[in-house]
Parts: C-alpha cells; structure tokens; sequence
C-alpha cells in the first residue's frame, strides 16, 4: 500500500510538472502585444520619438517600434524625467534559436 501512495504522488507531480511546462512555453504564444515602457533621462527634450524595443515572453521573442507620449513626462525630485512609450510588440519567434 506505501508504494502505491508513492507512486500516486509521483504520477500527481509529474503531471503537475507538466502541466507548469506546457504554460511556460506557450506564456508568449500571442502574436502581438500592447507595451508601455518607462524611460529615463536628464532632460526632457531628449527623449527619442520612436525607439525599437526587444523583450522575451516565456520562449518567444518580441520586438517593435514605442512611440513617445509627450503628455507622460513627469520629473522627480532628482532632475530626472520620466516619459512612457507606447505601441504593439509583434512575436518573432522561438528564442531557443536564435
């Protein structure tokens, strides 16, 4: 009977094991993104207009062109700015390959 539990247990968590895998590779299977980053810089005129942004998502690459929001800026207390890019980050393919 003891290793028929244990092998009850064993079955429960490799299944489980599984289960958390298939997720993971499949997480950043979405063909497009909505993406908003936070940039910093010292001086409010030279934040770029469009910059390219590269993420990876589970086992899959993402890349696309933010565009600025100039209405985003703020300061803080140490003179540095920070603004939001905003745009859609498109799936270009398994990262594992590259």
């Amino acid at each position: 009977m003891l290793l028929s539990k244990n092998r009850l247990k064993l079955i429960f968590l490799s299944g489980l094991l599984i289960l958390i895998g298939l997720f993971y590779l499949f997480n950043g299977f979405k063909s497009e993104i909505n993406y908003i980053a936070v940039k910093t810089r010292y001086s409010p005129d030279s934040f770029p207009e469009y910059i390219t942004y590269q993420t990876k998502k589970g086992l899959y690459e993402y890349r696309g062109d933010l565009k600025f929001n100039k209405d985003t800026i703020r300061k803080d207390d140490k003179n540095t700015y920070y603004a939001e890019y905003i745009g859609t980050l498109k799936n270009k393919g398994l990262s594992i390959f590259k």
